[in-house]
């Protein structure tokens, strides 16, 4: 009589379940943003484009003003106030676009901060705002939002990344610790890279960092 034998074996880890994104890296950034152009003053954009495989590389870039009444802009991204007002840019590509909106003023104001809005990631759930700016001490800080919330494990870390995939994020991001609550967080993005500005990270990513698996992320803008 052969008798036959079952044998159940679980394995605890601190994250369970694998789930395959796929990411298109594309973006165009504009690296010096503003919130106000003065009345016949000029700004010349800069950008930086990322392929769909996440690489940077050089790209033309068509601009178009909403109303060149209020702010005209040529094909080098200069652009020139014109008459009181708002007006809106457009940047982009054959296949990607972005915009920004101002105002024309009395004086220019450089934009000094980026939002990123969470979402998350496969099966996982993400959600609030982040808020990445330069204080009075030139001191670079993220804000999470009193709405912040996320999905949990042992290990659940924020971090700051140029990519979304865990197992990247986990290798080369800048890892600002861990986490065990939802609701308001301020992290000093100096104190963990004094190099870092609004410019060199792309992405807020909540990843479980043993297995290297993002629970959610959010794009800064």
């Amino acid at each position: 009589m052969k008798r036959l034998v079952y044998i159940a074996v679980l394995i605890l880890t601190s994250c369970v379940g694998t789930d395959f994104v796929e990411v298109n890296y594309e973006n165009i950034e504009l690296l010096n943003p503003i919130q106000s152009l003065a009345l016949g003053g000029n700004h010349l954009f800069e950008t930086k484009y990322t392929s769909i495989l996440g690489v940077e590389e050089q790209a033309i870039i068509y601009w178009e003003s909403s109303n060149p009444s209020v702010a005209t802009i040529d094909q080098n991204g200069l652009v020139n106030g014109v008459a009181l007002g708002e007006v809106t840019i457009t940047y982009s590509t054959n296949t990607i676009q972005r915009s920004i909106t101002f105002e024309v003023a009395q004086t220019t104001i450089i934009d000094f901060q980026k939002t990123a809005t969470l979402q998350g990631s496969g099966r996982y759930n993400a959600s609030g705002t982040a808020l990445l700016y330069k204080n009075d001490n030139d001191i670079l800080i993220l804000e999470l939002s009193n709405d912040f919330d996320t999905d949990f494990a042992l290990g659940t870390f924020v971090y700051l990344a140029n990519s979304i995939d865990g197992q990247t994020v986990k290798s080369s991001g800048l890892d600002l610790g861990e986490i065990t609550s939802g609701g308001a967080k301020s992290f000093n993005i100096t104190n963990f890279n004094s190099a870092a500005d609004l410019s060199t990270y792309k992405y807020i990513v909540i990843l479980c960092k043993p297995a290297g698996i993002t629970f959610g992320f959010g794009e800064f803008n």
